[in-house]
């Protein structure tokens, strides 16, 4: 019984060692780059009166008039792994507001939000 906690805790040990040394390694191949969310206008349409803001990053929110098809908006990413949003437009006769919260996998750094031409979200992170 001995030798078999011995093992259990030997294995503990080492995976407790070996996700430390992932993070460390993921935390030095980062670069000086700030990790970034991004709002992408994929429809056919302009969003009037668009509004992104990223909680926790200490930024104001993003705010322009008309953010034109294929135009993006730029938030930083604060530290961890769920990032929560909200963004809000004005588009074909209609408001818009998104809030949400995604999950950044392990190694994935940047988030995109993406419109489409329904007006629907989609995040993807990179």
């Amino acid at each position: 019984m001995k030798r078999f906690l011995l093992v259990v805790a030997g294995v503990g040990i080492g995976a407790l060692i070996f996700y430390a040394g992932l993070g460390i390694l993921d935390d030095l191949s980062s670069g000086d780059n700030e990790p970034v969310v991004v709002l992408v206008n994929d429809s056919k349409s302009a969003l009037n009166n668009a509004s992104f803001s990223v909680n926790g990053n200490g930024a104001a929110p993003s705010q322009i008039d008309s953010l034109q098809p294929h135009d993006y908006l730029t938030q930083y990413k604060p530290k961890g792994r769920k990032v929560a949003f909200r963004l809000a437009f004005d588009a074909r006769g209609r408001h818009y507001e998104f809030p949400g919260e995604a999950t950044v996998p392990f190694g994935a750094r940047n988030m995109a939000i993406r419109v489409d031409d329904n007006m629907q979200i989609a995040v993807h992170a990179r």
